[in-house]
């Protein structure tokens, strides 16, 4: 089980939008947060479906919540966890999933 952390923020035509922040271009829309966090859903295991298609692993590098609640860019919304069961998977079976704490990736010089 992999929780990916989301933040939830009311637009100002009042739907709401989704992000996960330690997945690059991850976006979703929904009327309520349950439809944006669902929408999320669809969107990560669509990805993953494309990725393991392709061969490739699911690489994620996941940030604690702590850290990322001190972004001021995640402010007037809400956290919430998706948990994603990796051995449920994508309709093209179980995520071979690559999981690291960012915390410990080597820095670019």
């Amino acid at each position: 089980m992999v929780h990916v952390p989301v933040f939830i923020k009311r637009t100002p035509i009042g739907d709401f939008t989704a992000v996960a922040p330690d997945i690059p271009g991850s976006f979703a829309r929904g009327a309520t947060p349950e439809e944006a966090l669902q929408d999320m859903r669809t969107w990560l295991f669509g990805r993953w479906e494309t990725l393991q298609s392709f061969g490739q692993d699911v690489c994620l590098y996941l940030s604690p919540v702590e850290g990322l609640i001190q972004d001021p860019k995640f402010t007037e919304g809400m956290w919430e966890s998706l948990d994603i069961d990796t051995d449920q998977g994508t309709g093209a079976g179980p995520i071979n999933l690559v999981q690291e704490d960012r915390r410990r990736r080597p820095r670019a010089h």
